[in-house]
């Protein structure tokens, strides 16, 4: 990890790493040990936007500096947020579908984990484009929780269901790619890409 490598220049420093596993109650829990711990800064990356705004906010006006990092709260009490601009990136996925599908066609949106910040800024950003074109439509979207595993499954359920699509809209390329294998599993029963 970068941090820890940057570290190597800071020895009075100390790096608490803590993983919640894509577990939102248990990354408040984590954050609750880390500032009774008596950390000096806080760097979080909010497994979903709405149940840790609260706490996150709570630290911020304990006066320890908080970096929000890829995925933001539900307040601005942070410090810096380092990220990406989401609603943007779903913009262009949008102006591109509508591209390849010249302003015609059926859309499946696989959404990341709903309750994260960067699946809905880029789900706002797609239907804020793709809704200048009449003649595109949306399938009842389905969700990947940002895993290709889970993608697969949710793709192979549509696809099985009949149901079918001019093109898929997958909130990163990991469900992009279990989007794919699900369709590639289905015409000859294999998978052909793994996640590394």
């Amino acid at each position: 990890m970068e941090m820890q490598h940057e570290l190597i220049f800071y020895p009075e420093m100390k790096l608490i790493l803590a993983d919640a596993n894509n577990n939102s109650n248990k990354q408040i829990e984590d954050i609750k040990k880390l500032v009774e711990a008596g950390i000096d800064i806080l760097i979080v990356s909010p497994n979903e936007s709405q149940p840790l705004t609260a706490i996150v906010s709570e630290v911020f006006k304990k006066g320890i500096p908080v970096i929000v990092i890829d995925r933001k709260i539900e307040s601005n009490d942070y410090t810096a947020f380092i990220g990406a601009n989401n609603f943007n990136i779903g913009k262009e996925a949008g102006r591109h579908a509508a591209q390849m599908l010249g302003g015609k066609g059926r859309i499946l949106e696989i959404w990341g984990l709903k309750g994260s910040s960067p699946a809905k800024d880029r789900h706002d950003g797609f239907i804020n484009e793709i809704s200048k074109y009449k003649d595109i439509k949306l399938a009842e979207p389905v969700t990947g929780e940002w895993e290709a595993s889970i993608a697969l499954e949710a793709m192979h359920n549509f696809l099985k269901s009949g149901e079918s699509v001019d093109l898929v809209f997958a909130h990163n390329d990991y469900m992009a790619l279990g989007a794919y294998n699900a369709y590639i599993k289905l015409q000859t029963g294999r998978i052909l890409y793994h996640r590394s």
